[in-house]
């Protein structure tokens, strides 16, 4: 299955610590001198911390599994990802368990999708597949111990 237009990402990020972060906005009511002041402070006191606290590819890459506000929103799309950060950081269990803990949710909602319409459609089992399709790779990618050039070092570690 070819999900290559599906949106995976490591984050969706808006907020770092449980603050909105990366927000401001230029009100007309008021002067330019405060909307820029506004935009300083916020570029300084928010989006130096996000840099800082993501210097690296490997922060990047490993960020779903060390920000409690990787997903605020709670995207399916960002938790698509949430196995493979598993997989770069060599926690192949824990990768599988987020995958199998996901597809039951998926099932559930097909269940609940099911018993109201009769019927599913493709949007409606795609999370499930989603993560098949994510499980079947993984499998792959472990039994040939595929790594990745992240940084300066090759992830995972075997």
């Amino acid at each position: 299955m070819d999900y290559r237009d599906e949106c995976e990402s490591p984050a969706y990020l808006n907020t770092l610590d449980g603050k909105e972060v990366i927000y401001t906005e230029f009100i007309g009511e008021r002067t330019m001198e405060e909307n820029i002041a506004d935009f300083d402070r916020m570029y300084k006191e928010d989006v130096l911390q996000v840099f800082d606290k993501f210097k690296t590819t490997k922060d990047v890459f490993l960020c779903a599994l060390r920000e409690k506000y990787s997903n605020p929103y709670n995207r399916p799309c960002t938790w698509y990802y949430v196995p493979l950060a598993y997989y770069f950081n060599g926690e192949f269990d824990k990768a599988f368990e987020f995958i199998d803990k996901r597809i039951e949710i998926a099932k559930g909602s097909e269940a609940r999708i099911l018993s109201r319409y009769n019927s599913l459609d493709d949007e409606d089992t795609k999370d499930r597949r989603v993560y098949e399709a994510i499980r079947k790779n993984l499998k792959q990618w472990i039994a040939k111990q595929r790594q990745f050039k992240v940084d300066d070092e090759y992830l995972p570690h075997f």
